[in-house]
């Protein structure tokens, strides 16, 4: 059965290269306390840009569901809406993707 997979991805806020990555490692904090938090969420991982190019976004959350059900659940559970408002108060720009595809297999890396 396909998961929902939902990426986000975020240009953090800062006046500076060092703010930026401290808005992102905050940001990164906030997304990984939800998985045992949050019901429905199946994978959760989070990375931050190592290239810091001009068209990069700085953090990058990947997040897996069983269902269409289980992502808006996600979206209005208390928990997250609480890190979201940490994620919001340290970026400037976001996108989204969500998409049915791929297996609960991420073991083996196929």
């Amino acid at each position: 059965m396909p998961m929902i997979t939902h990426i986000v991805m975020w240009k953090t806020a800062g006046k500076n290269p060092a703010e930026k990555q401290a808005a992102a490692r905050t940001i990164k904090e906030a997304l990984e306390s939800l998985p045992g938090r949050v019901p429905g969420i199946e994978f959760l991982d989070v990375g931050l840009d190592e290239t810091q190019g001009p068209s990069s976004f700085d953090v990058v959350l990947t997040t897996r569901f069983r269902s269409w059900e289980d992502l808006q659940n996600y979206r209005v559970h208390p928990e997250h809406v609480a890190v979201g408002d940490v994620v919001a108060a340290h970026t400037e720009d976001r996108a989204v993707v969500d998409y049915a595809g791929g297996s609960a297999d991420y073991s083996s890396g196929e």
